[in-house]
């Protein structure tokens, strides 16, 4: 097990304190993966018998068809995607930086090309080494 979903997770103190909080910086999407690959020596584990009810991105939109997403999930999607490579797999990052590219593809293959334009935004902020929160949720003009 490489991480844990964070849509369900119990963590106790120590290990908060030896890998400290969870990078805000994603503000959503990938910062459960990061906290996890940063745990160091801590193993993760999971309640196989514990039952769980996630309806998967129903909040973001992020379940819905290329057309429907929401611009949200699409953008930090594809951001998270690059920035989570670069910090932890940086002689992976050129090859990744090309696929996410060319995956972003598929939103005008699908029509939906106000997605297409999201996801290349999300890209190129990814690119870029922007974090928080996208642009239009801090500045209106955007």
């Amino acid at each position: 097990m490489n991480y844990v979903n964070g849509a369900a997770m119990f963590v106790i103190r120590p290990f908060i304190e030896q890998v400290g909080l969870m990078d805000e910086s994603y503000f959503l999407y990938c910062e459960e993966v990061d906290w996890c690959l940063r745990r160091g020596a801590w193993r993760l584990g999971y309640a196989h018998e514990s039952l769980v009810h996630h309806a998967h991105g129903a909040t973001m939109g992020s379940n819905r068809d290329r057309r429907h997403r929401s611009r949200l999930s699409v953008y930090l999607d594809e951001r998270n995607k690059l920035l989570l490579t670069r910090r932890f797999w940086p002689a992976l990052y050129p090859l990744v930086v090309v696929v996410t590219l060319l995956l972003t593809m598929q939103y005008a293959k699908a029509g939906a090309w106000a997605n297409f334009r999201t996801a290349l935004a999300g890209w190129y902020a990814g690119i870029g080494g922007q974090r928080g929160k996208p642009p239009w949720m801090t500045n209106p003009r955007h």
